[in-house]
């Protein structure tokens, strides 16, 4: 799992994939869901790619990917915990390019109805809004989302002892308030981002890096936000 999100991190989605379909997994509690996360970042990498390469049929087939995992992964979509705001969006996007308004709304309509309040899915809830006209609420969602994160920056870090699986390897040597910086700065980027404040978004993205440069997400970001970048940040559905 660890290599195949080391392909993703250095743009080899289709190593990542046929490392993670080469394999039968067997989730345990503390992991589930690590394997899918990387299942579904490869997917969506190429999905990106044949976006930009002006391919909306194949990214229509990589995005629909991600909505069910192939059984050797040892975990499905879970009808509660599974967030899939992301997703529902990428796919409104590219049946918007494809010329079907009708499927594109009823996905951004999905979005929307994703509750996913004060986390960083709610990005994509905002650019839902955005894609069905309703600007006031997709403006009341990115500032809430910067308020959110705001707000969550300021907090201190605690283990939840009664949690099913915490997301590290190691939990004894995990930076708790460490973690919460770096989500706290995603939160505020993606909402800086909504608001059109890229430059105050970037130094959100920079300041994820400069505490852990492994984060997938912040890289794509920040990579996207560049001037000479091709890839339009609203068209990156990323985790």
């Amino acid at each position: 799992m660890e290599l195949a999100a080391l392909y993703n991190q250095t743009g080899q989605p289709d190593q990542a994939l046929a490392l993670l379909q080469d394999r039968i997994f067997h989730p345990w509690e503390g992991g589930e869901g690590k394997v899918a996360e990387q299942y579904v970042q490869a997917h969506l990498a190429r999905g990106r790619s044949a976006l930009q390469a002006g391919n909306p049929e194949a990214a229509l087939a990589e995005f629909s990917a991600t909505l069910t995992y192939p059984e050797n992964l040892g975990e499905g979509v879970h009808e509660v915990f599974t967030q899939q705001a992301h997703l529902f969006y990428a796919l409104g996007v590219v049946y918007e390019a494809l010329g079907d308004q009708a499927q594109a709304r009823e996905f951004f309509e999905k979005t929307v109805a994703e509750r996913n309040d004060g986390t960083a899915l709610a990005y994509y809830r905002g650019l839902a809004l955005q894609r069905l006209n309703r600007s006031e609420d997709a403006a009341q969602t990115f500032t809430t989302l910067v308020e959110a994160g705001q707000a969550q920056l300021q907090q201190e870090a605690t283990i939840d002892y009664f949690a099913t699986s915490l997301p590290t390897f190691l939990i004894l040597e995990d930076d708790l308030q460490k973690r919460n910086t770096i989500d706290s700065h995603f939160i505020l980027g993606l909402g800086q981002l909504g608001q059109g404040h890229r430059e105050a978004a970037r130094q959100e993205f920079e300041a994820i890096l400069a505490l852990d440069i492994n984060h997938l997400d912040a890289q794509i970001y920040l990579a996207a936000i560049d001037p000479n970048a091709e890839i339009d940040p609203t068209l990156l559905p990323v985790r």
